[in-house]
């Protein structure tokens, strides 16, 4: 048998977990959260507030990677190049108030 440590603290709809493994965070209402384990892993727990009876739904089989990219439904293809426009230049050299009027 080994031990275990947790202790949650939160705010609003955040919490945080510290425990052995590390700190997890967690975002919801009584009843319904979703959160980042110590680890890594993803999951979404489902609750009965007052009863301490709880279902937890793991997502995805690999933990995610701190500072990971995108998954590929969010990320954005990249950008074509922007040629800036052709800008043709001046007609004379001189400031405006020093060159000829034209009609």
């Amino acid at each position: 048998m080994s031990w275990r440590f947790r202790k949650t603290f939160g705010r609003g709809p955040f919490r945080w977990t510290l425990s052995k493994g590390g700190i997890g965070c967690s975002w919801g209402i009584p009843g319904l959260r979703y959160g980042v384990s110590a680890n890594g892993r993803r999951h979404i727990t489902f609750s009965i507030p007052g009863t301490g009876i709880s279902w937890v739904k793991y997502l995805g089989k690999e933990p995610m990677a701190f500072g990971s990219s995108l998954p590929p439904l969010l990320s954005f293809p990249p950008l074509p190049p922007v040629n800036p426009p052709q800008i043709p230049p001046p007609a004379s050299t001189k400031p405006w108030w020093q060159q000829p009027n034209q009609p």
